[in-house]
């Protein structure tokens, strides 16, 4: 499909390069191909038999087609060898509605909503409360025998039934589900059908007669794209399409923007004054002689007292017999007090102490997974750390589990960072970094987070109180900066990465100057500052260092074609070097590169043998990626070589949906293209009522009421005319 003769080609290549004008070589612009001319080109991806059941897709088909009913369009035809699930007869209902059947709807609704509680049924006993409460509900305004809240309140059954089926844990707190150790919305969060605008244009007074009742139902009810959801004011714009505006992050002065909505900020509670106690441990590396008895006193009251006293005095006070003497005192009384004996000590052997932080390690780790509420979970003081770095070690993981929370802490945290440290730039990069590894920690769905965020809190201490410990012999890394392989996966990557350059070079600059202060060389400081901020983050060293030949790179840097064709040509499968970064990002085929930066390029590499319809791992292909940076030139050549514009995003593995999955090259176009672009993929068969796995349209994405903000190359003027397109 849309291959060429490779030996045409690369005449017209040769041609092309001796003029030194690579403009010329694209080819005479052509109609694109239409859906009229080949129908099963415009299929949307999950439009067949394989994954036809999937609950995200039958809420996708669902909202889709009550937005083409609603616009007079025929609705999705059902795969070969496939059927529609019969929670689908919602939709049916829906258009009996608009027809004013109530038989017809009342049929179509039995059906679907009996298959939603069939559908709910064999559930866990801990959820079942929650559900059968929710439902109850919705099943009281059911049987209203008014029409419309009839209608919504089944459309609310058949949404909880996807909401379960695809792992929503409370069917109240849909809108807030988060992972178990995340604070972005998970999948299933926010799945809600919603009527078509358009119903208000022609069912206004249905509305207003059934106001109350319509109050008690939870959710939003109608998809139209606005921030004043109040009826009286969508009826306006529901056949109004000019009328709409882009979404506008609320002014919140005195609180916090959340869905367009303010909320009150929680007040800080007033600090209370530091305790005599808090003083001392905060000023025992500046006034030691003032925290000593202080700190005494409190190792009388609990064993948390003991352990920092003895800390103290290993940290601040000249070694004598006198002092190791009270020292192993005090670790032995934590030691019968505070240890947990079912714990396998034999992982941490205790020792006589003997002066070393080594011998202090241990008992330091036993303590806080002791049983003394006191020392449990103890956090060591950031002096005692600065003191004696080696102390760091305490605070490392151990088990990759949640038995990580219960091991030391750094109080480095809690205490302000070190003078002199670069907080903001190394904040800075770590940020960008961790929009680079796609939120690691935030995203990872077993308990073994719980060691990775330990690992990557006691490297943070490390770089502020103990960069020796970058300097020890570690593997060779062989790139010149972190995210430099995974910036090979794909174009937007790339353009990350090099943010991330400046960024990582400004951080490892300032702690070099820090790590001066330490009585460290410049180069030596240099070392540790580089491999400490590669040791911070995740994945910033994937992958095997890319050849300058790579066909990859040269796309990404823009080489002359002839040097691509040659790439090409040798086959070398670089690309396999970059296998350890998968697990931080797909790596995109070389098709997605080129359309969204390299238009020129694109019939070289299919004439290599890619496919115009190739995805990634997530199921984007070239046409959205061409959407999504603009590049109107990629999308017409796209759509003459038989791009699908219909085609969607979905993960390989179904167990990986992003949070906004089904996206369309439409909707990526509307959130970031030109109107002739959006012009130009609808006239190609872009289906404008497809939504994504939230229910969303390209119109949403045009106006930031999707997962983007509103689209920022458009005109005012240009927008008004994408808005009336894309309604």
């Amino acid at each position: 499909m849309g291959r060429r003769c490779s030996a045409v080609l690369t005449l017209r290549l040769v041609a092309c390069a001796g003029a030194l004008i690579l403009a010329a070589c694209s080819t005479v612009p052509t109609a694109p191909v239409t859906c009229a001319a080949t129908p099963a080109r415009c299929a949307v991806i999950g439009d067949s038999k394989a994954g036809y059941d999937d609950p995200y897709r039958v809420f996708i088909r669902i909202q889709s087609d009550l937005d083409r009913i609603a616009a007079g369009q025929p609705r999705r035809t059902v795969p070969a060898g496939a059927s529609r699930d019969p929670m689908e007869s919602i939709v049916d209902a829906y258009a009996a509605y608009l027809q004013h059947d109530g038989t017809r709807m009342n049929e179509a609704l039995t059906v679907a909503v009996d298959s939603a509680q069939q559908k709910m049924q064999g559930m866990s006993q801990w959820q079942k409360p929650m559900y059968e409460t929710y439902n109850a509900h919705l099943a009281d305004v059911l049987r209203t025998s008014q029409p419309l809240p009839h209608l919504l309140a089944a459309i609310r059954i058949v949404d909880t039934a996807l909401y379960y089926e695809t792992g929503g844990l409370s069917p109240e707190q849909r809108d807030d589900q988060l992972g178990m150790h995340s604070s972005t919305p998970q999948p299933q969060a926010g799945l809600w059908l919603r009527l078509p605008c358009r119903t208000l244009h022609s069912h206004e007074n249905d509305f207003a007669a059934n106001a109350d009742a319509l109050k008690s139902l939870p959710g939003p009810l109608l998809d139209c794209p606005s921030d004043d959801q109040a009826i009286t004011s969508l009826v306006g714009i529901a056949g109004a399409p000019r009328l709409l505006k882009p979404h506008q992050t609320p002014d919140c002065p005195n609180g916090v923007a959340r869905d367009g909505t303010c909320y009150a900020a929680i007040a800080p509670s007033k600090p209370s004054p530091p305790s005599p106690r808090e003083v001392a441990i905060a000023s025992m590396a500046t006034h030691p002689d003032a925290a000593d008895p202080v700190l005494k006193q409190a190792a009388e009251k609990d064993l948390r007292g003991e352990l920092d006293y003895a800390l103290f005095l290993h940290a601040f006070r000249p070694r004598t017999p006198a002092r190791d003497a009270q020292i192993q005192h005090l670790l032995d009384d934590v030691q019968a007090k505070s240890y947990v004996h079912q714990k396998p000590t034999g992982e941490f052997p205790i020792t006589a102490y003997d002066g070393s932080d080594d011998s202090l390690v241990p008992r330091i780790i036993l303590a806080s997974m002791g049983e003394d509420r006191s020392v449990s979970q103890y956090a060591i003081s950031c002096d005692v750390l600065q003191a004696r770095p080696a102390l760091v070690a305490a605070t490392q993981a151990r088990y990759g589990s949640n038995m990580d929370n219960f091991l030391p802490r750094s109080g480095c945290d809690e205490a302000g960072d070190p003078a002199g440290y670069p907080t903001e730039a190394v904040a800075t990069f770590s940020d960008d970094a961790t929009n680079a590894d796609g939120h690691f920690i935030d995203n990872f769905g077993g308990s073994m987070v719980y060691g990775f965020e330990k690992e990557q809190n006691s490297t943070e201490t490390a770089l502020k109180v103990d960069p020796a410990s970058f300097l020890l012999p570690v593997v060779a890394n062989v790139q010149d900066y972190p995210y430099q392989n995974w910036g090979y996966l794909g174009l937007n990557n790339y353009r990350i990465s090099l943010r991330l350059i400046a960024e990582f070079e400004t951080a490892q600059r300032k702690l070099a100057d820090y790590y001066v202060t330490m009585h460290m060389s410049h180069e030596q400081g240099m070392q540790a500052a580089r491999n400490g901020l590669f040791a911070l983050v995740f994945g910033g060293d994937c992958g095997q260092s890319m050849p300058d030949t790579s066909p990859r790179v040269l796309l990404l840097k823009h080489a002359p074609l002839l040097a691509i064709q040659a790439a090409l040509d040798k086959d070398d499968h670089s690309d396999e070097l970059l296998a350890g970064c998968a697990q931080f990002g797909g790596i995109d085929p070389l098709l997605l590169i080129a359309s969204g930066g390299y238009p020129e390029a694109l019939d070289l590499l299919l004439a290599h043998g890619a496919t115009v319809n190739d995805g990634n791992t997530i199921g984007k292909t070239a046409l959205m990626e061409a959407a999504q940076f603009n590049q109107g030139q990629s999308v017409h050549m796209l759509l003459q070589r038989d791009a699908n514009p219909n085609a969607t995003t979905w993960p390989a593995n179904d167990d990986a949906l992003l949070h906004h999955d089904g996206r369309t090259a439409l909707m990526y176009a509307a959130a970031n293209a030109s109107l002739s672009t959006i012009k130009l993929l609808l006239v190609s068969g872009a289906d404008p009522y497809q939504t994504d796995s939230k229910g969303f349209r390209a119109i949403d994405y045009l106006l930031g009421y999707g997962p983007t903000p509103p689209n920022p190359v458009l005109s005012h003027s240009d927008r008004v005319k994408a808005q009336e397109l894309l309604y």
